[in-house]
């Protein structure tokens, strides 16, 4: 039997806010990290673009994984929680809409291939299913396989 292997997002290390006010003082990613070696058991990362996984902090981000032992497991893409994406994002009607997307996607691909990171995972959720009959589902699932097919070419060793 294989052995169980355990991430957690790094998010889950930092601060949380709520409408008043911020429940921990923000740290830095290295941080973030060294404090993830604390918990029993867990061997692997996951980062989310624009929050703890950005250009400047890819540096850092390699060196620190290194440093504490932990593997990238996955890099997630945030693709909801700007109002940019608040119709969508790659089955927005907007071409201008799903371009971005695209390019936020091939983006976060980039960085995960300078940490050594073998899989971005995309989570669409704000892709018109929150519509109900304001969608038109088969067209949003048409430009979803396309544009995952797009985005997929941009990286064969990208999961």
């Amino acid at each position: 039997m294989k052995e169980a292997k355990f991430s957690a997002a790094l998010v889950t290390f930092g601060s949380f806010r709520d409408r008043y006010s911020d429940y921990k003082e923000p740290k830095s990613t290295p941080e973030l990290l060294e404090e993830a070696t604390r918990v029993d058991g867990l061997s692997g990362i996951e980062f989310v673009s624009g929050w703890d996984l950005k250009d400047e902090y890819l540096d850092d981000i390699r060196s620190s994984l290194e440093k504490t032992g932990l593997a990238p497991v996955a890099c997630i893409t945030n693709l909801s929680f700007s109002p940019r994406w608040a119709k969508g994002s790659f089955t927005a009607y907007d071409p201008e809409t799903r371009e971005a997307a695209k390019a936020e996607v091939r983006k976060v691909m980039d960085q995960a291939a300078e940490i050594k990171c073998p899989l971005v995972n995309l989570w669409f959720g704000q892709d018109g299913y929150d519509y109900c009959f304001q969608a038109d589902y088969l067209k949003a699932w048409e430009l979803l396989v396309l544009n995952l097919k797009e985005v997929a070419d941009h990286n064969p060793n990208i999961r």
